[in-house]
Formats: C-alpha cells, structure tokens, sequence
C-alpha cells in the first residue's frame, strides 16, 4: 500500500499532515508522527488530611509535571500515563476518604483548566501497617485545537473521616505522554 498523504498549511503557514478518514485510518500503514516524553516524579510526603485551614477544602500539593511539543500535529490526541507507589508509615490507622489525583492542562501559556481526576479510596488500615501500593492511572486528552506546546500538571490531595496517620508519601512515580495525529 503507498503512503497518500497530503501536507496542508495551517493559519500559521505550518505545514500538517492531513489524512482521509476513509482511506488512510483504517487501513494505512503509513508511519504517523508520535511524540513521547516521560520523566520521573521526585517523592513527595503528604499529610493524610491535606487542607486549606481557610475554606477547609483539600489542599492540592503538586506532584510532577510534563510537557511536550504539539506544532507537528494538526489534530493531536495525548495519552498520559502515571503511575507511582503511595507508602504509608510504621504506624498507621486511616478510616475512609480517598487519594484523589487531579490533572492540569495548559497549552500556548494559557491558564490551566482541570481535564481529568483519579479517586483511590483509602480503605480503614490497620492491618497493613507500615504498607504500600501501587497506583496508576492513563488519561486520553484530545484538545480541540492545536497547540504549539501543551503542558500536565498532577495535582495531589487526600481527604479522611478519621486519621492516625500524620503522613503518607508517594514515590518511585513516572509519567510519561504519548501524542499522536487523531484519525
């Protein structure tokens, strides 16, 4: 099969690779642009009930960031992978509320706007003292218009009925982004 693919200026006079749905997706094995980037996330300890002493509402606390450069897509469509393992102390007791992970986008130097969240309940713990486990999660993010730079930002805050636990810590994380033309 021949590779049919037709470049387009945009309104910035970049060129873009433009595809026929019908004749191109499903059935072309023509190499398409894709970006990756990952980095690691350094550890970061958390309170088990993070708040704001004003409002009371949990307080987010930054746990990584990742950026990758759009200006070769017309139609990008970014995959976000994070996975890190959330460690809990010697002593622990910890009934209900979640881990809840929220994450950013801010493209072209705009403001960031919520695109997504992960809650991870946290069970009552007492039995596994001193644990740990692993969280991951993959969020698809398809933004309607394109951008030259796109930036993730992974929010952090936990909220609990009840705590005898001071703090917990996430480590050993990574995220990583894979950006691809949308079909």
């Amino acid at each position: 099969m021949s590779c049919s693919v037709k470049k387009k200026k945009d309104k910035k006079d970049k060129f873009c690779v433009e595809f026929d749905r019908e004749r191109d997706c499903p059935t072309s094995c023509c190499p398409k642009p894709v970006v990756m980037e990952c980095q690691n996330v350094s550890g970061v300890t958390l309170p088990i009930l993070t708040a704001d002493l004003i409002t009371g509402a949990p307080a987010p606390t930054t746990v990584g960031t990742i950026s990758a450069d759009l200006s070769c897509f017309c139609r990008p469509c970014v995959k976000l992978d994070f996975s890190a393992v959330v460690v809990l102390p010697l002593i622990a007791l910890a009934v209900g509320g979640e881990i809840i992970f929220r994450i950013f986008r801010s493209c072209n130097g705009q403001n960031e706007v919520q695109v997504g969240s992960f809650n991870f309940p946290q069970p009552v713990l007492a039995a596994d003292i001193g644990g740990s486990e692993s969280i991951h999660f993959t969020f698809c993010d398809c933004p309607s218009c394109p951008a030259e730079c796109c930036s993730y930002r992974i929010t952090v805050e936990t909220t609990s009925v009840g705590a005898a636990i001071t703090s917990y810590t996430i480590n050993q994380g990574t995220i990583a982004i894979t950006v691809a033309e949308r079909c």
